[in-house]
């Protein structure tokens, strides 16, 4: 990965975080997986089907990639 690849984002997850996606993850687990979303205001379990979501917590982005997601259209 390059520090300018556009389409790859990495996060950074406290403990907290780690234990709330385990404690959580039964509940969002679509096939034994978890999808995640990540926007500016911070990382989200979706639950594809039924469209639900779940604040797991802030992010710890850089400058470069806060700017990359607000110009990514939705």
């Amino acid at each position: 990965m390059t520090p300018t690849d556009s389409s790859r984002f990495r996060i950074r997850l406290t403990r907290d975080m780690a234990e709330t996606l385990l404690e959580h993850f039964e509940n969002f687990a679509e096939d034994e997986v978890v999808t995640l979303e990540v926007n500016v205001a911070g990382v989200w379990f979706i639950h594809l089907s039924s469209q639900s979501v779940r604040f797991l917590g802030q992010a710890d982005y850089t400058t470069e990639q806060l700017e990359r997601m607000r110009l990514v259209r939705h």
